[in-house]
């Protein structure tokens, strides 16, 4: 007789089917009375649909990984990315104090400039190692840098394009601001990208051994999902600012606000499904033991 799913999984996979309704959302809203094609110079919306496009994605595989207590603490790293969107959607939004009278369609041509050369130096240096590459990508990049850097240099920039090193100056903004959390999360998402944190997972045992955990208990993965759904909702809120309004902007704010505080994520992030799952099992064990139907 198979197993009974514990009543504290099916409170949290519900958690993460109504966190993947986010991203249509966003997008429902964003496209909403606009043409479905943009022309490539319509900035920065084009680059906020990109961005958002990738970051998707992130966002998407991260609710995957957190569906499953296996490879949960892989979130730890994919946080990075989603982190670095919500930094690049603010920047585009506001810029930095001393960017002067840059625009939001400035700021988005500096990123397109510095996407566009990252391409290339990719395809033409940095995996060079890797053999024989597709000569038609590569002549799709070279023409891509020359569109972007012809629109940035009639904008009257002479930068040569922002990168990833932009990054941590805008989550050091957003600090100053009193948005302190995206900066020490970057910090330890970068770690663990770097290998830098297997103590995570260790357990000390106290008799002088240690173990590793396999499985992620739902009170870190609420703590995660809850910096999952800030990290791309709260981008989302700038986005919409930019490209529709600060009602839109308003509304979504609320959606991620609503979420965060859901009586089925405070269960898990206080322990209590955790608890609840212990009770359940424990249950179980004892009614199989007792050779009746597990409840």
């Amino acid at each position: 007789m198979p197993l009974p799913i514990l009543r504290a999984e099916q409170t949290y996979l519900g958690l993460i089917d109504e966190a993947e309704r986010l991203p249509a959302l966003l997008r429902a809203m964003a496209s909403e009375g606009k043409d479905d094609m943009m022309a490539g110079d319509e900035l920065p919306e084009v680059t906020l649909r990109r961005l958002e496009a990738w970051a998707t994605h992130e966002y998407l595989g991260s609710l995957h990984l957190l569906r499953r207590a296996d490879v949960a603490f892989a979130v730890e790293v994919v946080l990075r990315g989603l982190l670095e969107f919500y930094a690049h959607v603010a920047w585009i939004h506001h810029g930095l104090p001393g960017d002067g009278t840059q625009s939001p369609r400035m700021r988005a041509l500096c990123l397109e400039l510095g996407i566009a050369t990252e391409a290339n130096a990719a395809l033409k240096k940095k995996l060079l190692g890797w053999g024989a590459f597709d000569k038609r990508a590569e002549a799709a990049a070279t023409q891509r840098l020359a569109d972007v850097n012809l629109l940035h240099s009639a904008e009257g920039c002479s930068c040569k394009g922002r990168n990833w090193r932009g990054v941590l100056p805008v989550l050091e903004n957003l600090r100053r601001q009193g948005i302190v959390w995206p900066q020490g999360l970057w910090v330890i998402s970068s770690a663990a990208a770097h290998q830098l944190l297997p103590g995570r997972v260790e357990v000390d045992l106290g008799d002088g051994t240690s173990d590793f955990l396999s499985i992620a208990a739902y009170q870190w993965r609420a703590a995660l999902l809850e910096y999952v759904i800030r990290a791309f909702g709260l981008a989302g809120v700038r986005i919409l600012d930019m490209v529709q309004s600060a009602e839109s902007a308003e509304r979504l704010r609320l959606w991620c606000e609503h979420f965060v505080a859901d009586e089925r994520l405070k269960s898990a992030a206080d322990g209590r499904l955790d608890r609840s799952a212990m009770e359940q099992m424990s249950a179980i064990s004892a009614t199989i033991r007792r050779g009746h139907p597990a409840p």
